[in-house]
């Protein structure tokens, strides 16, 4: 299941080497996501005509020298090549160069001269080695450059003076500008003078500032004549006491502040003029503060400050306490994590502080890392707007606070919360409930009553949770047969997906069953000891339409009448049990069964499908994975698959060769993947079984199309 195959992602030699180089006036050649491309072959230096060669997101390690001759060439895409890390010296020569991306690609340094391109308009990244900070100053001599730009390698630049000549204020054309230190500099006043001397044109939009090793920021990041700056991100600056005038940058929609590990408080400087007639930080949105272990407090002024932001994340602060700003009305998403002086000694947070009118437009919370937290806000249920809440390692906060939750929330969730006992539900109508997710929870009980509650619940996802206990009640009259006397309010009417991972300790569903008559997709996975699934899957679920088990061995068979008519999609991974008993599966009484997977049949069977087993006429794909001893292909087994178009069969080193009949007709793609004995078999043209295949669109062995 781990290696997922995708035919495109693979060109053959043949056509690299053969048939491509036979295009002599191509103009545009993009390899671009080939899984196999590590290297061009000598035999393309003859496209003299491109334009454009796009080799992005391949495992290239190495451009050839020819391509530096390819001398009509515009654009160079090599972004995301993981495994390149050198240009070649002569790149300087592509003169008609006009784009150059190599963006998220590792490379060390920059080709020697690249100044000399001076037809360049995108350039994502420069990159500057150890030894040649002065290669900065051929930043210089590209005026053209546009878009964005990504500067790293910083510390190698040796002075103030070097910096200047990139003349960064003087490309207007510039919207995104990141300036990376990738390690400490050998002064933090050359560090300094470095981005004093990186002042960007006024027009800038975003900036980025990361790893600086300043102690100060240079006068012009809180100068109001970058009144184009729309987004800032000062990450891992470990060694800056204080903030610039950041208020002042009126038009400033986006600011983060992570990692900077000497930052106590938030002065007014951090507002910079407060009795301007326009309140500091007019535009800004979106606030982030991340790992300022030292940070204890936040300076309020008077006037109105963040009255239109409408993101707040406070992350990993645990000295921060005092007072939040009270001017949040625009609120709508607030994230406070690892905060723990933020928790009075009553349970509760301070940061609320009775002011829940301020927050009246919030639509997500998210608390993490709050240890000591009893309680939520009795005013909570006010929040109007409210639609998303996670609970996240609060291993002391009461189960109770959920009959205060507005009815306006739509998604809840809970993941590292202790002893969960979730029985009954205050709300009148189960409000707006869609979304429920428990995940490593380490012990939860919770009543099909509570969840029934819910009338408009869809998903319901239990992961990691150790020790479960789902309590029964009866299904709701009408489904499955059951008693009149059964109230409605146990059937779960709206879900149609149902999630349950890693629950070790579960071992059986509800004795009632559950009712959910729209329930479509089941997915069981790592419930190690499971016996058995829900009863009465073919009334109480009759709208299923995917199933799938993986590793779950313990499940021993499906209920006794057996698995949803409505059925499309089955797989079984790693249940060793079940499988060992698939001829009571019933599969041919399903009349809509497209999709069949099984893995891990570990007997001794040799031949599939077994002459007592009978596989529905319906079937589209099958995959067969891991068969152990499995030898011969069944083709009276599968003769009848007449709307078949996908077979795959994965990892069975027995299988010698496929059918002498041949295989379905109506088969499109036909996978085979690490089966030894058969690869030779299939051999384009040669092999004992291509006659037998060779009608087959799309044939892919071992991750490689054939021919």
């Amino acid at each position: 299941m781990d290696q997922d195959l995708h035919p495109m992602d693979h060109l053959s030699k043949k056509f690299l080497e053969d048939t491509l180089p036979q295009f002599m006036s191509l103009r545009v050649l993009s390899l671009s996501h080939y899984e196999n491309i590590v290297k061009l072959p000598n035999s393309c230096s003859g496209l003299k005509q491109l334009r454009i060669l796009d080799l992005s997101s391949t495992k290239i390690k190495e451009l050839p020298k020819w391509v530096c001759t390819l001398y009509n060439l515009q654009s160079l895409l090599l972004s995301k090549c993981k495994e390149l890390e050198e240009l070649p010296a002569n790149l300087r020569k592509l003169i008609n160069l006009w784009c150059l991306d190599i963006s998220e690609t590792p490379l060390k340094k920059m080709p020697p001269q690249i100044g000399r391109l001076i037809n360049l308009q995108v350039l994502t990244a420069f990159v500057i080695g150890k030894d040649s900070g002065s290669m900065i100053k051929e930043l210089g001599k590209l005026p053209m450059l546009r878009d964005k730009l990504f500067l790293s390698g910083l510390e190698n630049v040796s002075s103030g003076r070097d910096a200047s000549l990139a003349n960064m204020e003087g490309k207007k054309n510039f919207e995104k500008l990141t300036l990376k230190w990738n390690g400490d500099a050998n002064n933090s006043q050359v560090a300094r003078d470095v981005l004093d001397k990186l002042l960007p044109h006024s027009s800038i939009k975003q900036l980025k500032i990361d790893g600086y090793c300043g102690t100060t920021f240079p006068n012009w990041l809180g100068n109001s004549s970058l009144s184009y700056l729309e987004s800032l991100n000062l990450s891992s600056c470990e060694y800056c006491f204080s903030l610039p005038a950041l208020g002042q940058l009126r038009s400033l929609q986006s600011l983060e502040i992570v990692g900077m590990s000497h930052i106590s408080v938030l002065t007014e400087d951090f507002y910079g003029d407060t009795s301007a007639i326009k309140p500091p930080f007019p535009s800004l949105k979106k606030l982030r503060i991340e790992k300022l272990p030292k940070w204890e407090r936040w300076y309020i002024p008077e006037c109105k400050v963040f009255n239109r932001l409408e993101e707040l994340y406070i992350i990993d602060c645990p000295k921060l306490i005092g007072e939040f700003p009270q001017q949040l009305s625009s609120l709508q998403r607030l994230d406070i994590s690892g905060c723990s002086e933020l928790v009075r000694p009553n349970g509760r947070l301070s940061i609320f502080n009775g002011e829940i009118q301020q927050l009246l437009s919030l639509c997500e919370v998210r608390i993490s890392a709050l240890k000591t937290l009893k309680d939520l806000p009795l005013q909570l249920n006010q929040l109007s707007r409210l639609e998303r809440l996670i609970i996240d390692d609060c291993g002391s906060l009461s189960p109770l606070h959920i009959s205060l939750l507005p009815p306006s929330l739509k998604s809840l969730e809970y993941k590292r919360c202790c002893n969960l006992e979730l029985e009954n539900s205050s709300w009148d109508d189960g409000g707006s409930l869609k979304h429920l997710k428990f995940d490593t929870c380490e012990s939860l009980k919770v009543k099909v009553e509570w969840l029934a509650s819910f009338p408009m619940l869809k998903q319901l996802r239990i992961v990691n949770c150790k020790s479960i206990e789902i309590l029964s009640i009866p299904p709701a009259p009408g489904i499955g047969n059951q008693s009149s006397t059964t109230t409605t309010s146990s059937a779960m009417t709206s879900l149609q997906s149902l999630w349950i991972s890693g629950c070790d300790d579960l071992m059986s569903f509800p004795e009632g069953g559950l009712a959910a008559p729209n329930l479509a997709r089941i997915i069981i996975q790592d419930c190690k000891k499971l016996e058995s699934l829900p009863k009465r899957m073919e009334s109480l679920f009759p709208s299923l339409r995917l199933l799938y088990l993986y590793n779950c061995p313990e499940i021993e068979c499906f209920p006794d009448r057996g698995l949803p008519s409505s059925l499309h999609c089955l797989h079984i991974w790693n249940c060793e049990k079940l499988i060992s008993r698939r001829r009571e599966w019933g599969l041919e009484k399903l009349p809509g069964l497209k999709e069949l997977i099984i893995d891990g049949i570990k007997d001794e069977v040799e031949s599939f499908p077994e002459e007592d087993w009978l596989l529905p006429c319906t079937l589209k794909s099958l995959e067969l994975w891991s068969f152990q001893n499995l030898k011969v292909l069944n083709y009276s087994g599968l003769r009848h698959l007449t709307s078949i178009q996908m077979l795959r069969i994965d990892s069975c080193p027995r299988l010698q060769s496929l059918p002498e009949e041949g295989l379905p007709a109506s088969l499109t793609t036909l996978i085979i993947y690490k089966c030894p004995l058969l690869k030779p078999r299939l051999k384009w043209e040669k092999g004992q079984d291509w006659p037998n295949v060779a009608h087959i669109p799309c044939l892919v062995l071992d991750s490689k199309l054939v021919p």
